[in-house]
């Protein structure tokens, strides 16, 4: 998620776009392709910029999912992007994952289904939590490399 986060820091900034960041430190690992988990965030994280033309704020956490004696939780890992965008009506969610699906003018519809397949790919989920008018937060959740 940083590296993708990195890749997309003139985005953002030219988009007068405040950033945050809440990562928690110390997660384990995740196995999988570096470069196609870093495009799922390459993905969400330009949704992201692209739904806030005006400004607004993106936010990328990370956590640990439940609880365990190791505090690395189930075994899952998540990492989020939220934005402070429109928002996505609940009519379009169950279609923004599908294939060349997209409500931008420019859009080609791959973003959010190339991204889903990537994240299943890897044993992972996407979900996306949204209110019209109260911005969008897709998250990630994947499972943790053995022996961490």
């Amino acid at each position: 998620m940083r590296s993708a986060r990195d890749l997309a820091a003139g985005r953002v900034s030219a988009g007068g776009i405040a950033f945050e960041e809440r990562l928690t430190p110390g997660l384990p690992g995740v196995t999988g392709d570096p470069m196609l988990l870093e495009q799922v965030f390459v993905n969400l994280i330009g949704n992201a910029v692209d739904a806030m033309p005006g400004g607004g704020r993106l936010t990328l956490i990370s956590g640990a999912e439940g609880a365990s004696d190791n505090g690395h939780g189930d075994g899952r890992v998540f990492a989020e992007v939220r934005d402070t965008g429109p928002g996505i009506v609940p009519e379009e969610v169950p279609r923004i994952f599908r294939i060349f699906y997209t409500t931008k003018a420019q859009g080609t519809g791959l973003g959010l289904a190339l991204a889903k397949k990537f994240t299943e790919a890897h044993g992972g989920s996407i979900s996306v939590d949204s209110q019209p008018g109260d911005g969008a937060a897709f998250r990630v959740t994947l499972p943790v490399r053995k022996g961490d």
